[in-house]
């Protein structure tokens, strides 16, 4: 009877540790494959990432880098256009809310970097570690059965903007409020900022769209309604 009892018991305890293995090694995994650098610094402080610098890197390096990083999905590189004029996309190995990754160059140097951040990251959180935004802008977004709006965070001297989501249906800037995607360039001025956007997506900006960051609040008073008010005769 002491045999048989004691077989159940190793068995238990053989599962457990099994299973307590399983599990830190997923933890060590997703650790592994989440990319915190932008908030970290390391191995370079935003504009930079991974070691891509925008005005500085080539897009021939970029893309050495890029088939080099483990937390890059090797198989869903996509290059297109030159090294001299066009760019890349790819996912992470670990997806975010927002997949989409990429970046482009013209005359062989890269411009801009798009990345969907794959970690909870807060407006609060981002506040902190580069300080109050110089602009904020707002859009809204979805369908009318699923809206919500983009609140574009502006640090052009930084060289770094973020868009934050807010939750669905909702009219609300919080501490708590997502940060899901980051555009990383060149530092420069807000001015400079909104031509090279104007000319890289064939877009038309009011410079009365950019608000002085006001806090955390209700969006519809603080930004688009003073927003209007600039722009009214």
């Amino acid at each position: 009877m002491l045999r048989k009892f004691r077989l159940p018991v190793f068995l238990i305890l053989l599962t457990g540790a099994c299973v307590a293995l399983i599990v830190s090694a997923r933890n060590y995994l997703q650790n592994a494959l989440t990319d915190r650098s932008i908030i970290t610094g390391d191995p370079c402080r935003p504009p930079c990432w991974q070691g891509i610098e925008p005005g500085i890197t080539s897009g021939e390096q970029a893309l050495n880098i890029l088939g080099d990083l483990f937390i890059v999905d090797p198989g869903s590189i996509k290059p297109n256009g030159t090294l001299e004029s066009s760019g890349v996309l790819w996912d992470y190995r670990l997806g975010g809310k927002r997949r989409d990754a990429g970046m482009h160059w013209t005359s062989g140097v890269v411009q801009e970097i798009r990345l969907g951040i794959n970690f909870d990251l807060t407006v609060e959180e981002v506040i902190d570690h580069f300080g109050t935004p110089e602009n904020v802008r707002v859009a809204g977004d979805g369908t009318p059965e699923f809206w919500y709006w983009l609140i574009i965070l502006y640090y052009p001297e930084q060289g770094v903007e973020w868009i934050a989501y807010t939750e669905e249906y909702s009219n609300l800037i919080e501490p708590v409020t997502s940060v899901e995607v980051i555009h990383l360039y060149s530092a420069k001025s807000l001015e400079a900022r909104i031509r090279e956007i104007e000319e890289t997506y064939s877009v038309d900006l009011d410079e009365d769209e950019f608000i002085p960051w006001e806090g955390y609040g209700d969006l519809t008073e603080l930004y688009l309604f003073v927003s209007m008010e600039k722009g009214s005769p």
